[in-house]
């Protein structure tokens, strides 16, 4: 249900719980994985989602669905906490269902876990940046859940199912335009990944775009999540361990090949990011 449109004969929708919560600075939940669905969206404030290797920097309007076994995180910001309005779901299931007891459902996972996590095009998570037209539906539902009335879990059915409906509506409409500036960004992150075998080269911000670099690295932080840095680093990441998985080059190869100035700082940097040396890395992932 998260890619397409939802299949109107098998969307029976099983609110499990809701809530309305204010963070304080820095609160975080996670990393975790849930056995249901969830969803996310932020009333006001700021904050940081993970979501396997995926990071967002979430805002005011954001929101998020991400389904079972799915590595998350969630942190709230130091000077501007967010809001959040939280709803775990299944997409079908019986009335009778209900109450249902989301203790069983949360499970820690590692730092490791979450940041080795590779989703598929089927498991990306859901994000759109939609403004605050949902935020009814947020409160509605909360306040039906917290009535705990014998007809909430029908009357919570009814207002997922419209929500999701005009949500749907909604992106697939003319309304849910990319802006020129979410264009650009787009542009700079893939050309950034192309780049990622080089080395890194503040100049190219300016070569891409009539902007400032500043400019462009404020929004592109903003917006990602990571500075553009940060974010060509994490591609160098993911490109030195494809090497390492998918081929038999030699530390010394892979450090030339990515543009390192020596295989010694190659190394040093691999195990500060990963916490082990390429060959142990590779060591560990060949295995049948």
């Amino acid at each position: 249900m998260l890619h397409g449109t939802p299949d109107k004969d098998e969307f029976h929708p099983i609110v499990h719980y809701a809530n309305r919560l204010e963070c304080k600075p820095g609160e975080h939940f996670g990393p975790r994985i849930i056995s249901d669905y969830q969803w996310l969206f932020v009333q006001r404030g700021a904050g940081m989602v993970r979501i396997g290797s995926h990071r967002y920097r979430a805002q005011a309007g954001s929101l998020f669905c991400y389904g079972p076994g799915m590595p998350h995180s969630i942190q709230a910001d130091m000077k501007e906490p967010f809001v959040l309005y939280g709803l775990h779901f299944t997409p079908s299931g019986y009335l009778s269902d209900m109450p249902y007891d989301l203790r069983g459902t949360i499970i820690a996972v590692s730092e490791e876990q979450l940041l080795t996590c590779e989703l598929t095009d089927q498991e990306l998570p859901f994000y759109i940046q939609c403004g605050m037209w949902p935020l009814p539906f947020f409160e509605g539902l909360v306040e039906e859940y917290n009535r705990e009335h014998k007809m909430s879990p029908m009357l919570l059915r009814g207002i997922i199912t419209q929500l999701v409906a005009l949500l749907f509506r909604w992106v697939h409409s003319k309304a849910y335009a990319v802006s020129p500036l979410d264009r650009l960004v787009e542009s700079v992150k893939e050309q950034l990944m192309q780049k990622a075998e080089q080395a890194y080269d503040p100049s190219w911000l300016k070569q891409w775009t009539s902007y400032s670099s500043d400019y462009i690295s404020r929004l592109f932080k903003e917006r990602v999540g990571l500075a553009p840095h940060a974010y060509h680093l994490d591609k160098k990441l993911q490109a030195a361990k494809r090497l390492l998985e998918q081929t038999d080059l030699s530390s010394t190869d892979i450090a030339e090949k990515l543009a390192f100035g020596s295989v010694h700082y190659f190394c040093k940097w691999f195990k500060r990011f990963t916490g082990e040396q390429p060959m142990k890395y590779r060591e560990r992932t060949r295995i049948l």
